[in-house]
């Protein structure tokens, strides 16, 4: 079993060794509220790029209290998807008795564990690490109900390139909490953001209280924003456009009433689909949360709520103005309902509609690769999910579950392939612990790799 686990670390530890960095103008500039500089610029991936944008480190905050891991100028197949993108509110409240409610700041960033990739680029705030090899207070989090101590001493913004999906990761403490953002970015256009809940050792943390993280999506599709289209389906499929700013809510787990909502460019048809995650969807809203989404026409001075409340405040933003054909921000509520010994992840599955390069914008085709391996259905998942995979040319092919620590979990998959035939794995978390995994396929000549992330 030895021999067997130290492999399964090496392979792993093989595939995340990168040949050069998908970053460049890289900086570790921190210049408070109202940062105009970013840390460095990703095209990934590399020699093919489907995804550009620039990144902003956590202590590089755009607003007072801080965006978190924040991306701007975002493009997938050269067509613009956000201005930026990030969490300007974040905040906490304990039930009664508790330690009170928080507007908590996400600027201060705490360090994790990171290791380098050969071949890729390591700055003082910056690093291209081994897929499957950060790790912060979630990770080590386990059952502790004062929390853990931090982990390790990088401070800023690591990169782990899993092939088909580029995963972007910032850590920050505010008092005994920590945060983590990470920004979960693929080959097909899926975005997940995700935004995880951990802490330090405190009296509070072992009482119960709720997280609420507020994303902030500035939607400037096709570079035309002035003409984007926001409408919601619920869950019997029928489609509603809003008209004017509104707050919506998803529902609960037991009787949703929100299927998605969707950003459409009203000219080429392009945008993406907002879809709420299940795990999103356990805390259902209150008074204090206030929302589930929230439709804004865009205004350059609401980058935050302008309030320095604990809970979110809509008075001075939602004002009925119109929506159709206009500037929108999609606000997006994020929350965990804290329980003591864990890390929970959330986040919604922003997914790309209609993108395909357009002629004269040099935007490059994807070509058809030796191995595809596609996004797990459902990720996060509870407690079972599928992966489907294709290999190119016929040859024998394994696939294989690792932890995040690269120790070989289970083997899913092991034979001969036909090329060009999907084949389906299915993943029952039943018996793992919950945390982050990878799905590696591995062929005569081909390898590649998706997460998996189990929740509980």
């Amino acid at each position: 079993m030895r021999l067997l686990l130290t492999a399964g670390l090496a392979v792993l530890l093989a595939a995340g060794a990168q040949a050069q960095s998908p970053a460049t103008n890289l900086s570790c500039a921190t210049s408070g509220g109202g940062a105009t500089v970013p840390n460095g610029h990703v095209a990934w991936p590399v020699g093919n790029p489907l995804w550009e944008f620039d990144f902003y480190r956590p202590a590089n905050a755009s607003t007072g209290d801080g965006t978190g891991l924040e991306l701007r100028n975002v493009t997938y197949m050269g067509r613009r998807v956000f201005d930026r993108a990030g969490v300007p509110v974040l905040n906490v409240e304990y039930d009664a008795g508790g330690c009170g409610c928080y507007r908590d700041w996400q600027d201060s960033e705490s360090p994790y564990m990171t290791t380098p990739a050969a071949g890729g680029r390591t700055t003082a705030c910056y690093t291209d690490a081994v897929a499957g090899s950060v790790i912060t207070n979630c990770e080590r989090t386990g059952t502790n109900p004062a929390g853990v101590g931090d982990q390790g001493s990088f401070n800023g913004v690591s990169v782990e390139d899993y092939g088909t999906e580029l995963v972007l990761t910032g850590h920050t403490r505010a008092g005994w909490y920590r945060y983590r953002v990470k920004w979960h970015l693929y080959t097909d256009g899926r975005i997940w953001p995700e935004y995880s809940f951990a802490s330090a050792p405190s009296t509070c943390v072992a009482r119960p209280r709720r997280h609420h993280a507020y994303w902030r999506f500035d939607f400037d599709l096709e570079n035309t924003p002035t003409n984007d289209v926001v409408t919601e389906t619920n869950m019997a499929g029928d489609v509603t456009t809003l008209a004017t700013e509104t707050m919506r809510t998803w529902g609960t787990t037991a009787a949703p009433t929100v299927r998605q909502w969707a950003v459409t460019d009203a000219t080429t048809g392009a945008g993406f689909t907002v879809e709420p995650s299940s795990a999103d969807r356990l805390l259902a809203v209150d008074a204090f949360s206030k929302f589930d989404a929230l439709v804004l026409r865009y205004k350059a001075a609401e980058l935050d709520d302008g309030s320095g409340s604990c809970a979110f405040s809509t008075t001075a933003m939602l004002n009925n103005e119109a929506l159709t054909n206009s500037d929108v921000v999609f606000w997006y509520r994020s929350s965990s309902a804290r329980i003591v010994g864990t890390c929970e992840l959330r986040g919604p599955t922003l997914r790309a509609f209609g993108y395909r390069p357009v002629a004269g914008e040099g935007a490059p085709a994807a070509a058809l690769p030796a191995v595809e391996v596609q996004a797990a259905v459902p990720n996060p998942f509870t407690p079972q999910t599928s992966v489907r995979f294709r290999v190119a040319a016929s040859q024998d092919v394994r696939v294989v579950l690792y932890d995040a620590l690269g120790r070989a979990v289970r083997t899913l998959f092991a034979g001969p392939l036909e090329g060009g035939v999907y084949e389906t794995v299915e993943i029952d978390g039943a018996s793992l612990p919950a945390g982050t995994y990878v799905v590696r396929v591995e062929g005569a000549a081909v390898a590649g790799s998706t997460r998996v992330v189990l929740a509980r």
